[in-house]
């Protein structure tokens, strides 16, 4: 079974060891990683009315031109959407596969709802192109249908950006139909010991990573940046699984 996740060269640090780790962990559990970037959203029909809707909604959000980054968040779903399976998984590349087998996702997509299996974090989701496609068509039409109320939600919650994320947040009630946002078994996103999930997928977040930092105050973390942690803290998971 195939893992998709999306990368962009936009001159983040690190981001190529972070991809090789990733697939190191997904490969370890019998999936085949693959990741893709802006030519393959590009091969979608959509693509070029997508991209203007994307920084037109972005501006009148926020006042600002989309990120290189911001703009990526949303690609990605693109991309996805032009992949010739049935039943795709996509996830970041930070998350990390610590024990779960092709088995546990088998069958865990619907064909009537696009599923994400951490709420209204878009880090680990499945569904079949054609939901990745709808939901690419949602961030526009559903956006454009709410965009004062998003104006004032993203101020009340002093949301810095439109990305995909403050879509799902601002919009879940209105999407919920069409889209199953649960918390699955099989994912954990914050490790408040540094121990526990080793058998589940683990999100290294730049969050998490941060709150790692501040939790423990490891003096070998010192003076470091918090890209450069999360590739050490990966490493130091995957070697206690026997992985690397």
């Amino acid at each position: 079974m195939k893992v998709y996740t999306y990368y962009d060269d936009i001159n983040l640090k690190d981001q190529v060891k972070l991809i090789e780790l990733w697939k190191i962990s997904w490969r370890s559990r019998g999936f085949t990683p693959i990741v893709l970037n802006h030519t393959h959203a590009k091969q979608s029909p959509f693509y070029n009315e997508y991209v203007y809707n994307i920084h037109k909604i972005y501006e009148q959000v926020s006042g600002k031109n989309i990120s290189k980054y911001g703009l990526s968040c949303f690609l990605r779903w693109l991309a996805y959407s032009t992949m010739p399976e049935d039943n795709v998984i996509v996830c970041d590349y930070d998350v990390i596969n610590g024990g779960v087998d092709v088995i546990e996702y088998e069958y865990k997509y619907s064909k009537d709802k696009l599923n994400m299996l951490y709420g209204t974090c878009p880090c680990v989701s499945i569904g079949t192109p054609l939901q990745f496609g709808d939901l690419c068509k949602m961030f526009i039409d559903v956006s454009y249908s709410n965009i004062k109320n998003i104006q004032l939600l993203t101020k009340e919650r002093g949301f810095c950006q439109y990305h995909d994320q403050e879509f799902f947040v601002c919009n879940k009630d209105l999407i919920k139909e069409k889209i199953n946002m649960y918390k699955d078994s099989t994912l954990k996103c914050f490790v408040n010991d540094g121990k526990s999930g080793r058998e589940m997928l683990t999100h290294f977040s730049y969050h998490y990573t941060k709150s790692y930092i501040d939790m423990f105050n490891l003096d070998k973390f010192n003076g470091k940046e918090v890209r450069e942690v999360r590739v050490e803290l990966i490493e130091e998971f995957l070697k206690s699984i026997n992985c690397i």
